[in-house]
């Protein structure tokens, strides 16, 4: 025994009495209760960073702690060998910036590379467990690119085909231009970045109404090719305000802020509640294809009244004691913000597309995998989205419907792996219906011990809100 501690003596002194007398497999042995772990196998392509290694830490020793309540802990070490994260790597090492350039030098000798770099990582990672005295540095990995594992994912999919919940459909998901595949809901709350963008107040002209406009914000100008409807807070007040020859309707609580910004003074004419505006009808403000085909359908181009949409990121972030359950719901229209009336595109934007469906307003998405507008967009055609907004606000002052322009800076979800800005966009995707099992997930969340305690009702609220699950 040495008179003074010393780290790396003892660590080296415990760690080869472990691999001398295979502890770490003997101390399970003779064990009839057994507890499991979930650890989300991390990608090898990489050595270990530090966020890696304070949560083998936690595992770690929380499965000691049931060992020595006398559980058989499943120590399981297993790598991710395949995702786009790999790619990227790839990408950047070749200077490619579309898929379609990975056409051009070889689809396998892409696939050949992106192995390579899942490869040759494994021993590096066990070596970083064993030294950090985790025991799954003791066992041997599973590889999700085995046939082992490739071949329990597929049983899994036929077992939902057999059941059912397996269907192609179209919907509006979550989409990385750059990447080019959707993402899933929990995964858009991984990453965000506050970047800079147009924003700017719309006049939509209303039908059977000489110079009178409603007034719309928006950070996402491009998504006005698609837009369907304009919502309003039924329960909020609104006003008709004379503004040179023209009439504005815009929430009684956002008028005198708005109105100076612009830099206008302006005459209330009337108060009306937002119920009131249900059903009035107004001509799109983008002279495009796609809006052309909208003006046929009678659901297409009216106010429609704001419902209660599950707030973003709700069900990923901590819950502040004092804030209850108000805080996980919140109105799709918010009276208190931009003008008090929103543009909804249902197939660009999650709480729009919840709308949309609620309400029963088609959905359009003429914009493709690469994030470029598609023919039904006219002449806007084959620009990528967020290039085309600078654009349309041209087009919208050179028909006198752009009310004000600044700039803001504003929190965006960006592709986690990639961490290009996302879109939202129309996909024909392989989904898996949740409602045959929603009721037991309800139930089963219900049944855990959720640490700490809050986690337990923001899952919930996410469940019951959870739509059916993107998985290609």
């Amino acid at each position: 025994m040495t008179k003074q501690y010393d780290p790396k003596l003892i660590e080296a002194e415990i760690r080869k009495f472990w691999e001398e007398n295979d502890i770490p497999r003997r101390a399970l042995s003779r064990r009839e209760r057994k507890f499991y772990l979930l650890d989300g196998p991390p990608y090898v392509n990489a050595v270990p960073h530090v966020g890696h290694l304070m949560t083998t830490t936690y595992k770690d020793v929380w499965g000691k702690f049931k060992l020595l309540q006398g559980f058989a802990s499943w120590f399981q070490p297993g790598f991710d060998c395949h995702g786009l994260p790999i790619e990227n790597m790839v990408e950047r090492e070749l200077g490619i910036r579309s898929k379609r350039e990975i056409e051009e030098i070889g689809v396998e000798k892409f696939i050949e590379l992106c192995r390579s770099k899942a490869h040759g990582n494994e021993q590096v990672w066990l070596e970083i467990y064993r030294k950090l005295g985790a025991w799954r540095g003791y066992f041997r990995p599973y590889l999700t690119d085995e046939n082992y594992y490739v071949e329990s994912a597929w049983w899994a999919i036929k077992e939902m085909w057999k059941k059912g919940m397996l269907y192609k459909g179209s919907k509006a998901v979550y989409w990385c231009p750059h990447c080019e595949t959707t993402l899933a809901g929990y995964e858009v709350t991984d990453s965000y970045a506050e970047i800079e963008d147009p924003y700017i107040y719309v006049k939509f002209p209303l039908k059977d109404r000489e110079n009178e406009f409603l007034v719309v914000a928006t950070t996402t100008p491009w998504t006005l090719v698609s837009n369907v409807a304009i919502a309003a807070h039924p329960d909020a007040d609104y006003v008709r305000v004379k503004v040179g020859n023209e009439i504005l309707v815009i929430s009684e609580s956002r008028v005198e802020e708005v109105l100076g910004e612009v830099g206008v003074e302006g005459e209330i004419l009337e108060r009306v509640k937002g119920k009131e505006l249900e059903g009035l009808r107004y001509r799109p403000v983008i002279d495009v294809p796609v809006q052309h085909e909208l003006e046929e359908d009678p659901k297409a181009h009216r106010i429609v009244l704001s419902i209660p949409v599950l707030k973003a990121k709700a069900y990923k972030h901590a819950l502040e004691e004092e804030s209850g359950k108000e805080a996980l719901v919140e109105d799709f229209v918010d009276p208190n913000e931009g003008s008090g009336l929103v543009h909804v595109a249902p197939g660009h934007g999650p709480e729009d597309n919840y709308l949309g469906e609620h309400y029963g307003l088609p959905i359009v998405s003429p914009v493709d995998e690469s994030g470029e507008f598609t023919s039904r967009a006219g002449r806007y055609g084959g620009m990528r989205v967020r290039e085309a907004s600078e654009a349309i606000v041209e087009e919208l002052r050179s028909k006198g419907l752009l009310l004000h322009e600044r700039r803001v800076r504003h929190s965006y979800p960006l592709c986690w792996r990639c961490k290009t800005p996302l879109i939202f966009r129309l996909s024909e995707q392989w989904f898996i219906s949740i409602k045959p099992i929603k009721e037991e997930m309800l139930r089963a969340c219900e049944d855990v011990r959720w640490l700490p305690e809050f986690g337990r009702e923001r899952f919930r609220n996410w469940l019951l809100q959870a739509g059916d699950w993107c998985i290609s």
